[in-house]
């Protein structure tokens, strides 16, 4: 197993004792830590690697000691100290950070903050972020400096709306005052802007993208729509029309179905199964599909059948990846659909075709 593939597993098992021994407020012995770290990792490891792990927690300066236990039974627990805590803005339990939940806010702003640069959003991470690298003691930022080579967050492109703050702030200003907005909104498929006047709802980043989700009266008052910030070319804010927002409105609800910016009616979020080829089983096993994905069975010869609620827009591009090691057994719409794909692309690529040069 390559070096860096181990040294990674390491880090995580290290942060897992951690993030543990944190929540244990008697301590542990050493069986109950291996059995709750396991759990956590959802991954086996023999108990020398915890006593290894332990050991270099140790010598990295983290209190993690072994006290006398209760009763015969739990003889010797391991505790970690509390003072091993950060405090941002007050001293107190409540407000306080310990070691692995640094670690994990550092990975996790990396990559958020990079793909919508620019907005308030981006911003206040990285303002926060240097907040809390202010308050950290020199000791625990230079063990922060010798692990960041070792992380490096991606799967999301980098996009900067530096030129759009303006907008945004008016945007979200008039998401908070309830009044409405007066968009010039330019289609991919129209060759000028058009005006639109919105009830503004909900910004969403996600995709690398900034989506204003609103009601546009004049058309459908009952119908919310989105509108991508990069379209989106002047905005007025129309301070003396406001507007009552829907009570029914909740954005966890709107996107239960969706895995990306995408939402359709409830009506046209449909059940999938799909087989997966023995091929494609660890990466079903591994990788986030639909929120609401289920393996529902495995057969003979290895392939999964998973089962999974959304809608056809986001998914059947996604299977489209997997060419011939997916198939989708229902609904039947959306095996029509795949079968009128396969027809169009065995059309574009088969016997006879020109090859372009």
């Amino acid at each position: 197993m390559p070096y860096s593939i181990e040294r990674g597993r390491q880090f995580y098992r290290q942060m897992a004792v951690l993030q543990v021994l944190e929540n244990s407020r008697f301590g542990l012995t050493k069986t109950e830590l291996h059995r709750q770290v396991q759990s956590q990792l959802g991954q086996e490891f023999s108990m020398r690697s915890l006593e290894r792990d332990i050991e270099f927690l140790q010598l990295a300066g983290f209190p993690v000691d072994k006290h006398p236990g209760p009763d015969l039974e739990r003889s010797a627990i391991w505790k970690l100290q509390q003072n091993d805590r950060i405090h941002i803005l007050k001293p107190g339990d409540n407000q306080a950070l310990n070691m692995a939940e640094m670690l994990a806010l550092e990975a996790s702003f990396q990559g958020p903050a990079a793909s919508v640069s620019g907005t308030p959003f981006s911003d206040g991470m990285k303002s926060v972020w240097k907040k809390i690298k202010q308050a950290i003691p020199n000791s625990i930022l230079r063990r922060f400096e010798s692990e960041r080579p070792n992380w490096l967050v991606r799967g999301t492109c980098q996009k900067n709306y530096t030129k759009k703050t303006g907008m945004i702030s008016a945007i979200n200003r008039s998401i908070k005052m309830k009044t409405m907005i007066e968009l010039k909104y330019q289609k991919a498929s129209e060759e000028t802007a058009t005006l639109r006047r919105l009830q503004p709802y909900l910004l969403v980043v996600g995709s690398s993208q900034l989506m204003l989700v609103a009601v546009e009266p004049a058309d459908d008052p009952a119908k919310f729509k989105h509108f991508k910030l990069d379209r989106i070319v002047a905005v007025n804010q129309l301070v003396n029309h406001r507007f009552k927002r829907r009570p029914d409105f909740d954005r966890e609800t709107y996107f239960k179905h969706s895995v990306g910016l995408y939402h359709g009616s409830d009506a046209a979020a449909a059940t999938f199964r799909i087989r997966f080829a023995p091929s494609r089983a660890e990466w079903v096993k591994e990788t986030p599909f639909q929120n609401s994905k289920q393996i529902v069975d495995q057969e003979a010869d290895g392939s999964l059948v998973l089962e999974t609620t959304g809608y056809a827009e986001e998914i059947l591009p996604r299977l489209l990846g997997h060419g011939d090691q997916v198939e989708i057994l229902s609904p039947p719409s959306a095996r029509d659909w795949m079968r009128s794909m396969a027809a169009s692309l065995a059309d574009m690529y088969g016997p006879g075709q020109k090859e372009i040069q």
